[in-house]
């Protein structure tokens, strides 16, 4: 996964890129990669409720940032339109949450965070949607498997 996921950066930025494995549990992958000055931390969870996931964090950023007394435009969470993928980018924290499972089926859940070195927050997001692309094309949906009881 964090093979992919660099290959994603390189594609996506021009420069050397790093990657540095941080979390090698098969339902938990995490890795950081930099490119040019930045840093993108990634995590990668195969999970039955990969869906779930994604749909709670979408919800509770919502119900957190998006109405009410903590109005906080850039907290509410951005939709990206992917085709099979739910993907969507919260400007405030500078990360990409996405999954390719579904309410029925299994997938990942997703998140890439961008920091580093100052970049535009247009370049952030074109970056974190390369590495999330590339992230989820190597954990095809369905992949993930219910842990044994």
């Amino acid at each position: 996964m964090c093979d992919s996921a660099a290959r994603g950066a390189g594609r996506a930025h021009a420069g050397t890129v790093t990657v540095r494995v941080t979390n090698t549990d098969p339902t938990n992958m995490q890795c950081r990669i930099s490119v040019a000055g930045i840093r993108l931390d990634v995590l990668a969870a195969p999970s039955p409720q990969a869906w779930m996931e994604w749909d709670t964090t979408q919800v509770h950023q919502l119900q957190a940032y998006g109405s009410g007394a903590v109005h906080v435009p850039g907290q509410i969470p951005q939709t990206i339109m992917q085709t099979s993928i739910l993907a969507a980018w919260i400007p405030a924290q500078h990360e990409v949450f996405a999954t390719n499972g579904t309410e029925s089926r299994a997938g990942t859940y997703v998140t890439v965070t961008v920091g580093g070195r100052r970049v535009s927050q247009s370049e952030r997001l074109r970056l974190a949607r390369a590495v999330m692309l590339a992230t989820l094309a190597a954990t095809p949906p369905g992949a993930a498997q219910v842990p044994p009881s």
